[in-house]
């Protein structure tokens, strides 16, 4: 009896109870759940022949609730053969389900002499005690700790690097960029000096801010800087003379356009200058539309 005692369960004793195979989802879910440790505790009782199983199984979905309980029968002879087994679990009525599995690859791997003898009572006395200690190894755990996760290693700098050396490099990489076009564009001084002749800058001043047509005759041919941008975006991509011709027609000469908000900022333009000038006693000047004389 003694050398009975030392066998254990055959796999194909198993597989064909479990009408699975290894490729089989209770057979892969069944090994999951006994190398995850889910199985605490297990016990048996001999009587004659008969050996009966009793074991607890965390369940994977509610861990601090009841263990599904899995109990079966196997007989002693030349070897181990399955009786009965049964679970506790949604699916344990098929006597096949991944909690069952995993309790026949238990017996598998360990021989009967080494299972616990222990009660159905002192199975669930078992489970009381073990009950914090096996749960402490589904304790949750910074992402940082996963095994998946490579250590992080800080980036290490020999040089110290300024602000400029930085900002030139990015110029140097990115000649057509905003950064290298405006940083250029910043360090252009003008030498060009131009003077204004024959011109009573008061009058020229008094009609552009009270004549509405005049401000519009001179500003009508120039890119200024409230509508360049649509210019500079068109640009963007390649146009043929044709496109061009209109994206003009429609600059130069815009359809007229008023709403409420328009309206309302002629209304009050004025008046908000005023207001601002004396919250802030701040003197406002409105210069007109004096151009130079080089590059208007």
């Amino acid at each position: 009896m003694t050398d009975l005692y030392e066998i254990a369960l055959l796999l194909s004793d198993i597989f064909f109870y479990a009408k699975c195979s290894v490729n089989s989802k209770n057979a892969i879910e069944g090994e999951q759940v006994l190398n995850s440790k889910q199985i605490v505790p297990c016990g048996k009782l001999v009587k004659e022949q008969i050996i009966t199983i009793k074991a607890l199984i965390i369940q994977t979905s509610h861990i601090r609730e009841m263990p599904h309980e899995v109990s079966g029968n196997l007989k002693l002879g030349v070897k181990l053969e399955i009786i009965q087994v049964k679970c506790t679990c949604a699916a344990g009525a098929s006597e096949c389900c991944k909690h069952v599995v995993a309790i026949l690859l238990c017996l598998n791997r360990t021989p009967i002499s080494d299972i616990d003898t222990l009660s159905w009572t002192d199975v669930r006395c078992e489970w009381s005690r073990l009950k914090e200690p096996s749960l402490q190894q589904y304790s949750p755990v910074p992402i940082k700790q996963f095994c998946c996760c490579k250590p992080i290693i800080a980036p290490t700098c020999n040089r110290e690097l300024l602000g400029e050396d930085i900002r030139s490099a990015f110029v140097f990489a990115l000649p057509l960029s905003a950064l290298a076009l405006h940083t250029k564009g910043r360090n252009l001084i003008c030498t060009e000096e131009g003077r204004l002749k024959n011109i009573d800058a008061d009058s020229n001043i008094e009609i552009s801010l009270k004549d509405k047509v005049y401000w519009k005759v001179v500003r009508q041919f120039r890119i200024t800087g409230s509508r360049c941008y649509s210019l500079y975006t068109y640009n963007k991509s390649q146009k043929i003379e044709k496109q061009w011709a209109l994206k003009a027609s429609r600059y130069f000469w815009p359809k007229k356009f008023t709403d409420k908000f328009v309206k309302h900022g002629i209304e009050f333009e004025s008046i908000a200058r005023q207001l601002y000038s004396k919250t802030n006693n701040i003197k406002v000047y409105e210069c007109g539309f004096i151009t130079h004389s080089i590059k208007p």
